[in-house]
């Protein structure tokens, strides 16, 4: 390993000591940490929600529109307001937004480094707030060298103030920031990205955008389809200038003949294009007669499997917790019923949690686990609480919050909520109220809660 000394520039401040430059804008700290500088992590402009993505503490929607999609107006004044500046300095990286905000009780699970030197940009990245960030766990230096994943989304509060005769548009006023998330795919785009991502320890990993395409098209993304036909654009040869002798010839050539001469062609391009997806698939490992070891075959497959997993069980949720009688929402409309339901549950179980970012371009698995991650975070807030500590053990027991999933975390979850809710609601009118609750036939215990769920379960 080399040694890598760097000029003091005023824009670094007082910077950091690395010993390897890997690329133009990450370098080597001693103990194998990754110093990516540079990074955009959030931009000026406006951004699209859905409605049920900026919801307020309650889990209730902070706005409607006429398409169910709100317009987010980000303006220069609030981005680079000094107190968002300095309210990312020094913000714990994530891998995947968190399911909570990171606070000191959630840092050491999901920190897998930090952001500083957090400032306005400058020449081509005017309109973009610049940080280097210090990536300190394996996990997250190994998705952005082996698997590519450099995006990033900054996780944040803010307020949103409507826009008079603008319906479904906001202004966005107070942000302040919690962390920043690599991601897959983040709300800011590709612009809003870690560099060096063609770096030559993970050259032969990276998906070349024939295989995205493909990947977009088998999944019905169409997102994916136009940004792997958008980098298929970037990776195009340049233009050639024609030379003299062409440019003479094409003055004398006649207009038809040339199209009729590239008409004829096209068939044959056309034939030929299914072959060339096929090579462009194929991708550099073959070319260069190297194998990819972490390659594998069934990752895509097994990716789609994991997704329609988490929206069959996520499907299979809204319908226990719809009431007889009524339609269950399914797909999307069901991962924001039960996320609602969630954030609300939530602050019963531990007042003032903060849910964390949930991006609707994430895969079905990631919304997943944003919510069984909300369900622990907020169940092991409860069991901290010392008035509500022991209605919630009768219900889980002695398990371990952080094993549960599935069903088990569902029951824990939703019968922990309705047992703190008549405990709170009981000790508004006093301890003989109580009594008259607990001994009166129509009293809900933790039990008939459980078997509830299991009836709906089975049905």
């Amino acid at each position: 390993m080399r040694l890598h000394t760097t000029d003091f520039q005023p824009s670094r401040g007082n910077d950091l000591y690395t010993v390897e430059k890997i690329g133009n804008t990450r370098e080597r700290l001693p103990d194998g940490s990754l110093l990516c500088r540079d990074v955009p992590i959030a931009r000026v402009g406006t951004m699209r929600y859905s409605e049920s993505e900026l919801l307020d503490q309650n889990g209730d929607q902070i706005g409607t529109s006429p398409d169910g999609f709100l317009t987010v107006h980000r303006d220069a004044d609030e981005l680079f307001r000094p107190e968002t500046i300095r309210s990312f300095e020094g913000r714990p990286l994530t891998l995947k937004h968190p399911p909570v905000w990171v606070t000191p009780d959630t840092y050491e699970e999901y920190s897998k480094g930090h952001v500083r030197n957090v400032r306005p940009g400058e020449s081509d990245m005017q309109g973009y707030l610049i940080a280097d960030a210090v990536v300190m766990h394996r996990d997250a230096i190994d998705a952005i060298e082996k698997r590519g994943i450099t995006e990033v989304s900054p996780g944040y509060d803010a307020d949103y103030e409507p826009i008079e005769g603008a319906p479904g548009h906001y202004r966005q006023k107070n942000l302040l920031g919690n962390h920043l998330a690599i991601v897959e795919r983040g709300r800011g785009g590709r612009s809003v990205r870690i560099g060096d991502e063609q770096g030559a320890e993970m050259a032969f990993n990276k998906k070349t955008w024939g295989q995205r395409l493909l990947s977009a098209v088998s999944s019905n993304d169409a997102d994916g389809v136009e940004e792997a036909i958008r980098d298929g654009a970037d990776e195009a040869p340049e233009r050639v200038e024609p030379t003299l002798d062409r440019a003479r010839d094409a003055e004398t050539a006649d207009p038809m003949a040339g199209c009729m001469a590239a008409i004829s062609g096209l068939s044959d391009k056309l034939d030929a294009l299914p072959a060339l997806i096929a090579q462009a698939i194929k991708g550099t490992a073959d070319a260069e007669g190297e194998t990819d070891p972490n390659d594998n075959p069934l990752t895509e497959d097994e990716d789609k499997a994991e997704d329609e997993k988490a929206e069959s069980e996520t499907n299979d949720e809204a319908e226990c917790m719809t009431d007889e009688g009524k339609t269950a929402p399914t797909g999307d409309a069901a991962f924001t019923f039960i996320r609602r339901s969630a954030v609300a549950g939530a602050e019963i179980l531990s007042p003032g949690l903060k849910p964390g970012t949930m991006d609707s371009k994430a895969r079905s698995k990631d919304k997943r686990e944003a919510i069984d991650g909300l369900r622990r975070q907020a169940l092991i807030g409860a069991l901290a609480d010392a008035k509500k500590a022991p209605v919630v053990r009768q219900i889980v027991g002695r398990r371990d919050i952080r094993a549960m999933t599935g069903d088990a975390l569902f029951t824990a979850f939703n019968a922990a909520t309705a047992a703190v809710k008549s405990s709170n609601r009981t000790d508004v009118f006093g301890k003989e109220s109580r009594s008259f609750v607990e001994s009166s036939p129509k009293a809900v215990t933790a039990a008939d809660i459980q078997k509830m769920n299991r009836a709906r379960f089975n049905r």
